[in-house]
């Protein structure tokens, strides 16, 4: 049986404007319907839309040809490929294809003419296609990878500018957007030309494309999915300090606060549903703050800080049971700020450390070891209320830090926290902020390479890097997102080709943000919002902690600030 198959245009959403692809929407099947195929079809009953094309230069469109009978209902005609004659009255101006697909190549009007043999009948009809000068060169809709629950809400943000990259305002009633799959998502568009996004109440993925002009490019993927929620059930406030781990089977562990009542949670997801339990309640202590998650050989270590007692802990679940450590410090006021690894089988940790409540704050060092720990100082230049964090690679024991002068900072010590020093060739120091306050995340490259991202209101979220200059060795830096109250409840990870991906919290718009290193441009993309707040415009974000797992796929969990809930983000697949 013969098919003529309808298209339609693959749309963009940040790209530099050029002739469209196309993907199958609907079939349509033209053989045995023997009601159909004895009905007579006359001129009023074929038709072909749009009825009337304007496309930008460089831009393509699919025209469409429709067949119904006296009643209005479709029919299904013997109809053969070879029996549809798409002819443009000037190529110059316009070209079409044996499909009905016309493309502007030049500036101008003409006529596309249809010839078509229906039941043996013969046909011919005409559209007017235009074409004008393409004044757009690039469109933007934000976010570009979106994840949503059911029956949710999303309106994407429409940017457009024009060869200069200046901003570019388009004519709604150009825009065109399509969705691969109708029965996940629709898309309505507002009287503005923005789309707003509706999840239905079934999980899979839809691309959605925009076209203006006949100018396209590459479709977004959207995720709905019921996984969204860790805890979609539960009443109390959820979700503060939330900490990831991924392990190499794709399984993702969660540790976070329960501000409700005062508890510690864990959460476990095996890619298909979440499992959660309390491992610490306990309302008088208010245990959970600044939960630091690492899983090593199958078990989870949770470090945590009691708010009550001013203690830092750490708690394993072995053979299904949680089991406490040693108080880290046995006097003075242990964390809350905290970075956590586990080194050669051994939990091990850097904490922000006062000998009383009106002392200045320090950065200590410790490691667990036949009962016991051991602590050594890192550094006593460290900003209260800011980050730390801690990570090895090669030897390396890695600690990054604000210091008391604004300052990203970072040490390293290579005799097991014994003694701290600059890395090789670089300064401590790493660049001066202002004001002292915000997140900092590192990362070591497998190469051995520190990278730092950080936050400090006012400037924004930085990022930095060794870089060989002709001077020698010297940290090179980036700025990621330039807010001047954007990028707090940072965090950071890195995957096996020393691509780093940053999350953070938006507090401009309340958005969840997602910003990835570029392998092949060797640049970070721009700042993308990966949870926009949804139906609500909920503000989502706060304590964000981010993973990968081997896919490649970024894994979010933080803090619906709105809601007070812990929710889920797990970037689309994308196989490039």
């Amino acid at each position: 049986m013969e098919q003529i198959t309808k298209w339609i245009i693959c749309g963009s959403l940040f790209f530099s404007l050029i002739p469209g692809c196309a993907y199958e929407e609907k079939n349509y099947y033209y053989g045995t319907d023997n009601t159909s195929n004895e009905q007579a079809v006359s001129s009023s009953q074929v038709e072909i839309k749009p009825s009337r094309v304007e496309l930008a230069m460089g831009g393509s469109l699919n025209l469409v040809l429709y067949l119904h009978s006296e009643s209005g209902d479709e029919l299904r005609p013997d109809l053969k490929e070879d029996s549809l004659n798409w002819v443009s009255e000037n190529p110059e101006i316009v070209e079409v294809d044996k499909y009905g697909t016309v493309s502007g190549v030049g500036l101008g009007q003409t006529d596309v003419l249809l010839k078509a043999v229906i039941n043996g009948k013969d046909y011919s009809g005409s559209i007017p296609v235009k074409v004008r000068s393409a004044e757009i060169r690039e469109i933007t809709l934000n976010p570009y990878l979106l994840m949503l629950a059911k029956d949710d809400e999303k309106i994407l943000d429409l940017y457009a500018s024009d060869f200069q990259g200046n901003p570019k305002s388009l004519q709604p009633e150009h825009l065109l957007y399509e969705v691969s799959d109708t029965d996940v998502l629709r898309v309505v568009k507002q009287a503005n030309g923005q789309p707003k996004l509706i999840s239905k109440s079934r999980s899979g993925h839809a691309f959605v494309t925009v076209t203006y002009l006949g100018l396209s490019g590459q479709p977004v993927k959207v995720n709905v999915a019921d996984n969204v929620l860790v805890e979609p059930n539960s009443k109390s406030d959820l979700g503060r300090y939330s900490s990831i781990f991924v392990t190499s089977d794709n399984h993702v562990h969660v540790a976070y606060y329960n501000a409700t009542t005062g508890a510690l949670k864990y959460a476990y997801w095996d890619e298909k549903t979440w499992r959660n339990e309390t491992v610490v309640q306990s309302a008088y202590l208010n245990a959970g703050q600044d939960a630091r998650i690492v899983v090593a050989g199958n078990v989870p270590y949770i470090s945590y800080y009691e708010a009550n007692s001013g203690n830092l802990k750490i708690i394993g679940r072995v053979r299904g049971v949680w089991a406490e450590s040693p108080m880290v410090e046995t006097s003075g006021l242990t964390g809350p700020k905290s970075g956590f690894v586990i080194k050669d089988g051994l939990p091990t940790i850097v904490y922000e450390f006062r000998e009383s409540s009106v002392a200045s704050p320090s950065i200590r060092f410790a490691q667990f070891s036949e009962g016991e720990w051991s602590s050594t100082t890192v550094t006593t230049s460290h900003t209260a209320e800011t980050g730390i964090d801690l990570k090895i690679s090669r030897g390396k024991i890695g600690v990054a830090f604000l210091d008391r002068d604004g300052y990203a900072s970072f040490l390293e010590s290579t005799d097991n926290g014994e003694t701290w020093n600059s890395a090789e060739g670089l300064s401590a120091r790493v660049e001066k902020q202002s004001p002292a306050s915000g997140s900092v995340a590192l990362n070591y490259t497998s190469l051995g390479q520190p990278h730092l991202a950080y936050y400090v209101p006012g400037g924004g979220v930085q990022f930095a890097k060794p870089s060989q200059t002709t001077f020698g060795k010297s940290w090179g830096f980036a700025v990621l997102d330039s807010s001047t109250f954007g990028g707090d409840y940072l965090d950071a990870v890195i995957d096996y080709a020393s691509r780093d991906r940053i999350s953070f919290y938006d507090a401009v718009s309340g958005d969840l943000k997602l910003v990835k290193f570029n392998q092949k441009r060797q640049s970070f993309d721009q700042a993308f919002t990966a949870d926009g707040g949804g139906k609500y415009n909920d503000r989502v974000g706060e304590y964000s902690s981010v993973g990968i797992n081997s896919y490649g796929q970024t894994v979010i969990c933080y803090y619906n600030l709105t809601k007070g809930r812990l929710q889920f983000y797990i970037e689309p697949y994308n196989p490039n």
